[in-house]
């Protein structure tokens, strides 16, 4: 038996995610720059900024694992 898939209420595109759009955008573009800048910068700013940028990753992928797990009860 084949059913249309429909989205459910909740999972539907709210204006919240909407307005974070921009931010997302400003985030990538400094991203980017950061990114670029690295071959200038000396190797004790350059480890520094490594060692940042994985403990903001790691703290975020361990919310959303925290946010996943509250979705499923």
């Amino acid at each position: 038996m084949i059913t249309t898939a429909t989205r459910r209420e909740e999972e539907r595109l709210s204006w919240t995610d909407i307005e974070m759009l921009p931010i997302y955008g400003a985030v990538l573009i400094l991203g980017g720059l950061v990114l670029q800048s690295l071959p200038d910068l000396g190797p004790a700013v350059h480890s520094a900024l490594i060692k940042a940028a994985l403990i903001v990753g790691l703290v975020g992928v361990q919310h959303w694992l925290a946010s996943n797990d509250h979705a499923l009860d």
